[in-house]
Protein backbone atom coordinates (compact mmCIF):
# COMPACT_ATOMS: atom_id res chain seq x y z
CA UNK A 1 0.00 0.00 0.00
CA UNK A 2 3.00 2.31 0.41
CA UNK A 3 3.84 2.68 -3.30
CA UNK A 4 0.39 3.72 -4.52
CA UNK A 5 0.07 6.15 -1.66
CA UNK A 6 3.55 7.55 -2.46
CA UNK A 7 2.77 8.20 -6.16
CA UNK A 8 -0.61 9.59 -5.31
CA UNK A 9 1.07 12.17 -3.13
CA UNK A 10 2.98 13.66 -6.15
CA UNK A 11 1.97 17.00 -7.54
CA UNK A 12 0.10 16.49 -10.83
CA UNK A 13 2.24 19.02 -12.75
CA UNK A 14 5.45 17.38 -11.54
CA UNK A 15 4.20 13.97 -12.63
CA UNK A 16 3.55 15.31 -16.15
CA UNK A 17 7.11 16.62 -16.37
CA UNK A 18 8.50 13.24 -15.35
CA UNK A 19 6.41 11.47 -17.99
CA UNK A 20 7.57 13.94 -20.65
CA UNK A 21 11.24 13.47 -19.65
CA UNK A 22 10.91 9.68 -19.82
CA UNK A 23 9.31 9.80 -23.29
CA UNK A 24 12.07 12.06 -24.59
CA UNK A 25 14.79 9.91 -23.02
CA UNK A 26 13.51 6.89 -24.92
CA UNK A 27 13.87 8.76 -28.22
CA UNK A 28 17.51 9.69 -27.53
CA UNK A 29 18.75 6.31 -28.75
CA UNK A 30 16.93 6.79 -32.07
CA UNK A 31 18.34 10.28 -32.40
CA UNK A 32 21.88 9.07 -31.67
CA UNK A 33 21.53 6.28 -34.24
CA UNK A 34 20.28 8.74 -36.85
CA UNK A 35 23.16 11.13 -36.06
CA UNK A 36 25.77 8.37 -36.48
CA UNK A 37 24.20 7.29 -39.77
CA UNK A 38 24.13 10.85 -41.11
CA UNK A 39 27.76 11.36 -40.08
CA UNK A 40 28.75 8.19 -41.94
CA UNK A 41 26.88 9.37 -45.06
CA UNK A 42 28.58 12.76 -44.94
CA UNK A 43 32.00 11.13 -44.50
CA UNK A 44 31.34 8.86 -47.47
CA UNK A 45 30.20 11.77 -49.62
CA UNK A 46 33.31 13.76 -48.74
CA UNK A 47 35.39 11.05 -50.40
CA UNK A 48 34.10 12.33 -53.74
CA UNK A 49 35.15 15.86 -52.79
CA UNK A 50 38.60 14.56 -51.85
CA UNK A 51 38.94 12.80 -55.21
CA UNK A 52 37.84 15.91 -57.07
CA UNK A 53 40.44 17.94 -55.17
CA UNK A 54 43.14 15.44 -56.13
CA UNK A 55 42.09 15.57 -59.79
CA UNK A 56 42.35 19.37 -59.74
CA UNK A 57 45.94 19.06 -58.55
CA UNK A 58 46.93 16.63 -61.33
CA UNK A 59 49.47 17.90 -63.78
CA UNK A 60 47.93 18.38 -67.25
CA UNK A 61 48.98 16.17 -70.13
CA UNK A 62 51.24 17.35 -72.91
CA UNK A 63 49.94 19.49 -75.76
CA UNK A 64 47.22 18.00 -77.93
CA UNK A 65 48.61 19.59 -81.08
CA UNK A 66 52.22 20.47 -81.95
CA UNK A 67 52.01 22.13 -85.40
CA UNK A 68 55.77 22.04 -86.00
CA UNK A 69 56.00 18.32 -85.21
CA UNK A 70 52.70 16.88 -86.42
CA UNK A 71 53.32 15.15 -89.75
CA UNK A 72 50.67 14.30 -92.32
CA UNK A 73 50.24 10.69 -93.43
CA UNK A 74 52.09 9.43 -90.36
CA UNK A 75 52.89 6.64 -89.76
CA UNK A 76 53.44 5.24 -93.23
CA UNK A 77 55.39 2.03 -92.44
CA UNK A 78 54.87 1.36 -88.74
CA UNK A 79 58.50 0.88 -87.71
CA UNK A 80 58.78 1.13 -83.90
CA UNK A 81 62.05 1.64 -82.04
CA UNK A 82 62.42 1.62 -78.26
CA UNK A 83 65.74 3.20 -77.34
CA UNK A 84 66.82 2.69 -73.72
CA UNK A 85 63.29 3.47 -72.52
CA UNK A 86 62.75 4.09 -68.80
CA UNK A 87 59.31 4.77 -67.36
CA UNK A 88 57.71 5.06 -63.93
CA UNK A 89 54.08 5.65 -63.09
CA UNK A 90 54.79 8.34 -60.51
CA UNK A 91 57.73 10.30 -59.21
CA UNK A 92 59.45 8.45 -56.40
CA UNK A 93 58.40 5.01 -57.62
CA UNK A 94 60.83 2.52 -59.20
CA UNK A 95 60.97 2.19 -62.97
CA UNK A 96 58.60 -0.33 -64.50
CA UNK A 97 60.58 -0.11 -67.75
CA UNK A 98 64.29 0.13 -67.15
CA UNK A 99 66.50 0.56 -70.21
CA UNK A 100 64.17 -1.29 -72.58
CA UNK A 101 65.43 -1.39 -76.16
CA UNK A 102 64.08 -3.22 -79.20
CA UNK A 103 63.01 -2.57 -82.78
CA UNK A 104 59.95 -3.77 -84.71
CA UNK A 105 60.05 -3.38 -88.47
CA UNK A 106 57.10 -2.09 -90.43
CA UNK A 107 54.54 -4.80 -91.11
CA UNK A 108 56.28 -7.20 -88.74
CA UNK A 109 54.27 -9.16 -86.18
CA UNK A 110 55.90 -9.32 -82.76
CA UNK A 111 54.77 -11.07 -79.57
CA UNK A 112 55.83 -9.97 -76.09
CA UNK A 113 55.66 -12.60 -73.35
CA UNK A 114 56.53 -12.45 -69.68
CA UNK A 115 55.29 -13.09 -66.17
CA UNK A 116 52.79 -10.87 -64.39
CA UNK A 117 54.33 -7.50 -63.60
CA UNK A 118 57.17 -7.83 -66.10
CA UNK A 119 56.11 -4.68 -68.00
CA UNK A 120 54.10 -5.94 -70.97
CA UNK A 121 51.19 -3.53 -70.42
CA UNK A 122 53.64 -0.75 -69.54
CA UNK A 123 54.94 -0.89 -73.11
CA UNK A 124 51.43 0.00 -74.33
CA UNK A 125 51.22 2.77 -71.73
CA UNK A 126 54.49 4.18 -73.03
CA UNK A 127 53.35 3.97 -76.67
CA UNK A 128 50.19 5.98 -75.96
CA UNK A 129 52.06 8.35 -73.62
CA UNK A 130 49.62 7.68 -70.82
CA UNK A 131 52.66 8.11 -68.63
CA UNK A 132 55.65 10.11 -69.82
CA UNK A 133 59.08 8.52 -70.06
CA UNK A 134 61.70 9.21 -67.43
CA UNK A 135 64.46 8.35 -69.88
CA UNK A 136 65.14 7.16 -73.41
CA UNK A 137 62.91 7.63 -76.43
CA UNK A 138 60.34 5.89 -78.63
CA UNK A 139 60.60 6.49 -82.37
CA UNK A 140 57.89 5.53 -84.87
CA UNK A 141 58.77 5.96 -88.54
CA UNK A 142 61.57 8.38 -87.69
CA UNK A 143 59.44 10.59 -85.41
CA UNK A 144 60.07 10.84 -81.66
CA UNK A 145 56.59 10.46 -80.19
CA UNK A 146 57.53 12.61 -77.18
CA UNK A 147 57.73 15.62 -79.51
CA UNK A 148 54.35 15.03 -81.18
CA UNK A 149 50.83 16.12 -80.29
CA UNK A 150 48.85 13.60 -78.29
CA UNK A 151 45.85 13.66 -80.62
CA UNK A 152 47.85 12.67 -83.69
CA UNK A 153 49.72 9.98 -81.77
CA UNK A 154 46.70 8.36 -80.15
CA UNK A 155 44.53 8.33 -83.24
CA UNK A 156 47.38 6.85 -85.31
CA UNK A 157 48.08 3.95 -82.96
CA UNK A 158 45.40 1.32 -82.36
CA UNK A 159 44.92 -1.29 -79.68
CA UNK A 160 42.65 -4.34 -79.51
CA UNK A 161 41.71 -4.81 -75.84
CA UNK A 162 41.41 -8.21 -74.19
CA UNK A 163 37.86 -7.38 -73.09
CA UNK A 164 36.06 -6.00 -76.16
CA UNK A 165 33.55 -3.21 -75.59
CA UNK A 166 30.53 -2.02 -77.56
CA UNK A 167 29.12 1.39 -76.68
CA UNK A 168 25.37 1.82 -76.31
CA UNK A 169 24.94 3.64 -79.59
CA UNK A 170 24.56 2.81 -83.27
CA UNK A 171 26.77 0.31 -85.07
CA UNK A 172 27.90 3.20 -87.27
CA UNK A 173 29.13 5.19 -84.26
CA UNK A 174 31.01 2.20 -82.84
CA UNK A 175 32.80 1.59 -86.13
CA UNK A 176 33.61 5.24 -86.84
CA UNK A 177 33.21 7.30 -83.62
CA UNK A 178 34.76 10.46 -85.10
CA UNK A 179 32.83 10.30 -88.39
CA UNK A 180 36.05 10.34 -90.42
CA UNK A 181 34.98 7.80 -93.05
CA UNK A 182 32.07 7.86 -95.46
CA UNK A 183 29.07 5.54 -95.25
CA UNK A 184 30.28 3.63 -98.29
CA UNK A 185 33.68 3.07 -96.71
CA UNK A 186 32.21 1.77 -93.46
CA UNK A 187 29.69 -0.37 -95.33
CA UNK A 188 32.52 -1.81 -97.42
CA UNK A 189 34.38 -2.78 -94.27
CA UNK A 190 31.31 -4.54 -92.93
CA UNK A 191 30.83 -6.37 -96.20
CA UNK A 192 34.47 -7.44 -96.22
CA UNK A 193 33.96 -8.85 -92.72
CA UNK A 194 30.82 -10.66 -93.97
CA UNK A 195 28.57 -9.18 -91.31
CA UNK A 196 25.51 -8.43 -93.43
CA UNK A 197 24.46 -8.07 -97.01
CA UNK A 198 25.02 -4.57 -98.43
CA UNK A 199 21.31 -3.80 -98.78
CA UNK A 200 20.61 -4.58 -95.14
CA UNK A 201 23.65 -2.64 -93.89
CA UNK A 202 22.42 0.64 -95.32
CA UNK A 203 19.03 0.10 -93.70
CA UNK A 204 20.07 -1.02 -90.24
CA UNK A 205 23.60 -0.25 -89.23
CA UNK A 206 23.10 3.50 -88.71
CA UNK A 207 19.68 3.50 -87.07
CA UNK A 208 19.77 0.42 -84.88
CA UNK A 209 21.62 0.62 -81.58
CA UNK A 210 23.85 -2.13 -80.30
CA UNK A 211 21.35 -2.94 -77.56
CA UNK A 212 18.78 -4.08 -80.11
CA UNK A 213 21.35 -6.37 -81.73
CA UNK A 214 22.98 -7.52 -78.50
CA UNK A 215 22.14 -11.22 -78.85
CA UNK A 216 23.35 -11.26 -82.44
CA UNK A 217 26.39 -9.04 -82.19
CA UNK A 218 28.04 -10.12 -78.92
CA UNK A 219 29.86 -13.07 -80.53
CA UNK A 220 31.26 -10.62 -83.10
CA UNK A 221 32.75 -8.14 -80.61
CA UNK A 222 36.21 -9.55 -80.93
Amino acid sequence: MTAPLYFASFNTDYALLIAFALSQALSVTNTLGWSVRMWSDVEGSMNSVERAEEYVKLEPEAATHVPDRDVENWPSKGKISFRNVCMRYRDGLPNVLNGTSFEIKGGEKCGIVGRTGSGKSSIIVALFRLSELSGGSIVIDGQNIAEMGLELLRKSVSIVPQDPVLFATSIRSNLDPFSVHSDDSVSGALCAARWLATSRIHVYYRSCGCSSWSKWIQPWRR
